[in-house]
């Protein structure tokens, strides 16, 4: 299985993946649009940019947890390009077996990975591994490492232009970014953007 003890980068959002979305991750990039050339940029089609940083994405939604691995070669015997985990009464077992690989994920955004059986997670947690040096000699994806630094400049980045991103979403209303320093520490809000209302982009020219 994949390393967990790595730096990650971590993305919530309060809604939850449908059966439709959790299908559509799984085609690795096939997507719903893949004829539409106007949508495509050089990562691929959204979900797909996450291969910028990582070889490894997953994330967990209600009761289904998905590791993708385009690689074939992280998860071993356990997938092939990728696994998905539907948490019921009969993985319970399983849940708590390799408790060391889902461990990362509890308590993040108040996560509770080992209740899922009985209580769905009401939002969807991605965690991206930052490729490390060892990944990037052989990736086929990216050869680019997110070190310390390099993710400083990321973040950088993100404050800078945060407020732009949020004018061509249509669905999301507001970014946080958080420090998180160990999970036994409660996340450190850093910054926040909110998109602002019509009016005021028309007031200052900026719609």
């Amino acid at each position: 299985m994949i390393r967990v003890e790595c730096r990650a980068l971590w993305l919530y959002n309060d809604a939850v993946f449908t059966e439709n979305d959790f299908q559509n991750l799984i085609k690795l990039g096939a997507g719903t649009k893949e004829n539409d050339l106007d949508k495509i940029g050089k990562f691929g089609l959204g979900f797909n940019s996450v291969y910028n940083v990582t070889d490894v994405p997953s994330l967990i939604s209600q009761q289904t947890l998905i590791m993708l691995d385009p690689h074939c070669k992280y998860l071993g015997k356990y997938g092939n390009g990728g696994i998905r985990l539907d948490f019921t009464q009969s993985q319970r077992t399983m849940l708590h077996g390799y408790k060391h690989q889902f461990e990362p994920y509890n308590g993040i955004f108040d996560c509770n990975i080992f209740e899922l059986i009985d209580e769905p997670f009401s939002g969807t947690l991605f965690r991206l591994p930052l490729r490390t040096i060892q990944q990037a000699e052989t990736s086929l994806l990216s050869n680019t490492i997110y070190e310390h630094h390099a993710i400083l400049d990321l973040l950088e980045m993100l404050v800078e232009r945060g407020s732009q991103l949020l004018l061509y979403t249509q669905n999301v209303c507001k970014i946080e970014l958080y420090e998180l320093l160990s999970q036994k520490e409660k996340p450190k809000l850093m910054c926040t953007f909110r998109k602002e209302p019509v009016h005021y982009l028309q007031q200052h020219n900026l719609f």
